[in-house]
């Protein structure tokens, strides 16, 4: 067997096509971005990928990740005013940062509560994890619980004592 050369491809501007519609009439379309090391762009696509094909079951609120910004962070840089700048700027709801070692725990709850106030929902994605389904099944959650603390409870019925 004769093995087929792949075509060597030009350097491309890190683009992740979105499979996503902008609406969807049956679940909310939460605005994503995944931010990687640079270098880390395959990795960052799986996510991208595997975020967008997430359903959430058993949700009141029915919902689809649509990755609509992709782009590359230096880790060793002041990230988190680069990110918060961005959603400032996109719009987007959840920002997921790819990165190869965990942060630790007082500054990922120090990030999570700013970026919170922007309404943006954060989570670290450590390049172990990608392959995993029960990070998936934890980002899932952890959007769920968000975005349920964050809907405006408009129309509950009080619970009489």
């Amino acid at each position: 067997g004769t093995d087929a050369q792949a075509p060597a491809l030009a350097p491309t501007p890190s683009l992740y096509e979105t499979t996503v519609p902008f609406d969807d009439p049956e679940k909310m379309i939460v605005p994503t971005a995944v931010f990687y090391p640079s270098g880390r762009e395959a990795e960052a696509k799986t996510t991208a990928q595997k975020l967008e094909t997430m359903t959430p079951k058993f949700t009141r609120v029915a919902f689809r990740l649509r990755v609509g910004v992709f782009t590359t962070y230096d880790p060793r840089g002041d990230w988190k005013s680069a990110i918060l700048h961005k959603a400032a700027e996109s719009k987007f709801q959840a920002a997921f940062v790819i990165m190869d070692r965990p942060l630790d725990d007082v500054r990922r709850k120090a990030i999570a509560a700013e970026m919170e106030e922007q309404e943006v929902y954060f989570q670290e994605v450590l390049t172990i994890s990608i392959e995993k389904k029960a990070f998936y099944t934890d980002v899932l959650l952890g959007l769920v619980f968000f975005f349920d603390s964050r809907k405006p409870s408009a129309g509950v019925e009080e619970k009489a004592p």
